[in-house]
């Protein structure tokens, strides 16, 4: 006996081989890749004096929530402090949201100036799960409007219509963050040229 190819099967020598075919079934879709699973807490911040800085910058790109940037890594700042004795997985990082201020909701305006007004300050951390997609553009616009800030980090998605976002990655939502394209985190201006490409990988940010 020999053996047939791998879409047929096996025949004694000298017979015909009967071949098998396999039909096509097409791929499905993308699934979204989770990377981190969201995450909720509370983090009590004191400054010395109503003027001195956190230890953090924010932006008011959300709708309902500060989201922070970056922090400034000064050991002497509130976020610092407290970021010292957090318990593990609760410290305050850069990408998180803040949601509630003294236990108050409201507007990222309104939040950031409740932060203003204290000098102590009880904040509700959320930090919000991350996602991978992938879209194919097949000719087809992205479909969705950007918004970022010049030191930023991330391009904030503030409307998804009609394109190949909507249709092949319906996960996507207005207030989610683009972290990096085809692999690549990059400066925001940056970013947003390099989704010009037909394909892309793109790691997002849930809103909270």
């Amino acid at each position: 006996r020999r053996a047939a190819a791998m879409s047929c099967c096996c025949a004694q020598e000298g017979e015909e081989a009967a071949v098998v075919v396999v039909p096509k079934v097409p791929a499905p879709p993308p699934k979204a890749e989770e990377c981190q699973a969201p995450q909720i807490f509370d983090a009590v911040l004191e400054r010395p004096t109503g003027g001195a800085p956190f230890g953090w910058a924010l932006d008011m790109l959300s709708q309902d929530a500060l989201h922070i940037e970056t922090l400034s890594g000064d050991a002497s700042k509130a976020v610092a402090r407290y970021n010292a004795s957090a318990p593990a997985g609760m410290d305050i990082r850069a990408g998180d949201y803040i949601t509630r201020v003294n236990g108050a909701a409201g507007s990222a305006r309104s939040l950031a100036e409740l932060l203003v007004e204290n000098t102590w300050a009880q904040v509700t951390i959320q930090r919000a799960s991350i996602y991978v997609v992938e879209v194919a553009k097949g000719g087809k616009l992205l479909g969705v409007d950007l918004k970022y800030t010049t030191r930023g980090t991330n391009v904030c998605i503030v409307e998804v219509r009609g394109g190949a976002v909507k249709e092949q990655a319906p996960e996507v939502r207005v207030g989610h963050r683009i972290l990096t394209v085809n692999g690549k985190a990059l400066p925001p201006k940056d970013m947003v040229e390099a989704m010009r490409a037909p394909t892309l990988k793109m790691k997002l940010l849930a809103a909270p």
